[in-house]
C-alpha cells in the first residue's frame, strides 16, 4: 500500500513538472516577435520567415535562377557569400564594397567619377556632396551629407523598397 503512495506521488510530481514544461513553452514562444514576410523590412535573416533572407534591410526569397522569382522579379547575388535572392527588375544593385558599385566601363583611373557608393544596407546609391546632386535624378530624393548618398524620405533610414 505504501508502494501504490510513492507510485502516485510520482505521477503527480510528473504532471506538475510536465505542465511547468507546458507553461515555459508557451511563455518562451509568446516573447518571441513574430518574423516577418517577403518584402517586409528586416535587419538579420533570423528576423525574416523560413526560407527569406534580410538582403538591402528586406526580407526576400532565396533563389537560384530568375525562374524561382515571380512578379518580373530577378535573381541577384545577395550581399551574404553565395546567397541569391529575388528583387524587383529596378531594384539598385547590391554590393559590400564602394568597388561593387563601379560599373566596367567606368575606370577611375582613367579620370571616370563613380556615381554610386556602397550605402550601410549594402546597396549601390547614387552619391551625393549637396541636395542638387540628388535632386537632378528626382526631386523627392534628397542628400544624406553624412553618408554622402542619395535617397527618398521613406527611406531615412537608408534602405530600399522591395
Amino acid at each position: 500500500m505504501e508502494e501504490d503512495g510513492r507510485t502516485g506521488a510520482r505521477k503527480q510530481r510528473r504532471i506538475v513538472i510536465a505542465a511547468f514544461l507546458v507553461v515555459g513553452v508557451a511563455l518562451f514562444a509568446s516573447c518571441m516577435p513574430p518574423r516577418h514576410r517577403a518584402n517586409e523590412r528586416c535587419i538579420f535573416s533570423d528576423d525574416c520567415d523560413r526560407g527569406l533572407i534580410c538582403a538591402g534591410g528586406w526580407c526576400r526569397i532565396e533563389c537560384r535562377t530568375d525562374r524561382d522569382c515571380t512578379n518580373m522579379f530577378r535573381c541577384v547575388a545577395a550581399p551574404e557569400v553565395d546567397k541569391h535572392v529575388c528583387v524587383p527588375p529596378d531594384s539598385p544593385a547590391f554590393c559590400v564594397l564602394h568597388s561593387d558599385c563601379i560599373p566596367p566601363s567606368c575606370d577611375p583611373a582613367a579620370g571616370c567619377v563613380p556615381r554610386e557608393l556602397c550605402a550601410a544596407d549594402n546597396v549601390c546609391r547614387l552619391h551625393c556632396r549637396a541636395e542638387l546632386d540628388c535632386n537632378v535624378y528626382h526631386p523627392d530624393m534628397h542628400c544624406n551629407v553624412t553618408t554622402g548618398v542619395c535617397s527618398y524620405p521613406w527611406e531615412a533610414d537608408g534602405g530600399v523598397g522591395p
